[in-house]
């Protein structure tokens, strides 16, 4: 039907105009709304075929932790961005001092749609995905001694520590709605 027209619509208009977003420091956008709520969304509508305000709180929780991977990216490379004058949203803060302190905001708003997805589902289960804090703590502790330009292994090491997070974060989350 027409719902499932214009979700593929805005998914094709977001592939085809990634790379202009790209430029302009809203790649993270652009993945967070195609792999979050526009993918949540259209398979909850292809298969009951309606939407769900809960769907869309849990795809947004979800995607922050992918959102925060892709952060934790352009962070890694921040020195090599700026002098290729790349427009990444961290080199668009400008300061990687400050952007640094964005892992907290885009982590922190994963966690508050968790609990906001938790008093809607009154599955409190959910509350437990809290118990990863540390690993965000730590992983902020990793990207501020990190210089661009070294080892190699320790540009991984840190880039491994958001993957690591996302997904622990998304086996938990699953788990936790299964009960």
């Amino acid at each position: 039907g027409l719902p499932v027209i214009i979700l593929a619509m805005i998914g094709g208009i977001i592939a085809l105009i990634y790379a202009k977003l790209s430029q302009r420091g809203l790649s993270e956008l652009a993945v967070g709304t195609a792999f979050g709520p526009l993918l949540f969304e259209g398979v909850y509508f292809v298969m009951t075929g309606r939407f769900s305000w809960t769907v869309l709180v849990m795809s947004i929780a979800v995607v922050m932790f992918t959102i925060g991977l892709m952060y934790v990216h352009t962070l890694l490379d921040f020195e090599g961005d700026m002098c290729a004058h790349k427009k990444t949203l961290v080199c668009r803060i400008g300061n990687k001092n400050i952007a640094l302190k964005g892992v907290f905001v885009v982590y922190g708003l994963g966690y508050l749609f968790t609990l906001i997805l938790a008093v809607m589902l009154k599955n409190y289960y959910l509350l437990l995905t809290f118990g990863l804090l540390p690993l965000v703590f730590r992983m902020y502790n990793y990207l501020k001694t990190y210089t661009c330009g070294g080892e190699v292994s320790e540009f991984y090491f840190r880039l491994l520590q958001a993957r690591n997070l996302m997904v622990c974060y998304s086996l938990l989350i699953t788990l936790f709605l299964l009960f």
